[in-house]
């Protein structure tokens, strides 16, 4: 039997270590999208302060993660902590000028804290950056729904004040 070589021992090792690897980041993106779906059926079942905990905590450690950003600032907004919801939300937009869904979150947010000017420029900005560069948001199913919403409640406004049903 002939010996096995340092480089043939080696390279064994080293598929295993991109096995290893690999298996841990597709369990670890299942575990957080586990953990998004828990937070979610906590916000559903009527559980907003644990919700907002949990949410508070993912976002401290993963500021970038949009989904965490909305349910936050949702849970925060069931609870009646309309001016944590409104920081939440400044701060999201703050790392994340070109989300749609973001947008629409904090126009929500700025209704609830009375500031309908500020709601007004969010919708604005979702116009002009849906219609102005549709190309960014065709592949983002979260901005088209906010540009849809936005078009559905224009379209029933002037609709209302048309005098139409």
């Amino acid at each position: 039997m002939a010996p096995v070589t340092q480089q043939r021992r080696f390279g064994f090792v080293q598929r295993w270590q991109w096995l290893g690897a690999w298996l841990f980041l597709v369990f670890g993106f299942a575990a957080f999208g586990s953990e998004l779906e828990e937070a979610r059926r906590l916000l559903m079942a009527g559980q907003y302060n644990e919700c907002a905990g949990q949410a508070e905590k993912v976002v401290a450690t993963r500021p970038e993660d949009e989904p965490w950003q909305l349910l936050l600032s949702r849970s925060l907004l069931a609870t009646g902590k309309y001016r944590e919801a409104r920081s939440a939300m400044t701060n999201a937009l703050a790392r994340d000028p070109k989300s749609l869904a973001l947008r629409w979150q904090a126009r929500e947010v700025f209704q609830s804290n009375g500031d309908t000017e500020a709601a007004s420029q969010m919708v604005e900005e979702i116009i002009q950056r849906g219609t102005g560069r549709a190309w960014m948001y065709r592949d983002d199913a979260a901005s088209l729904v906010a540009i849809g919403s936005e078009e559905c409640s224009r379209r029933s406004v002037c609709q209302c004040a048309q005098g139409g049903s």
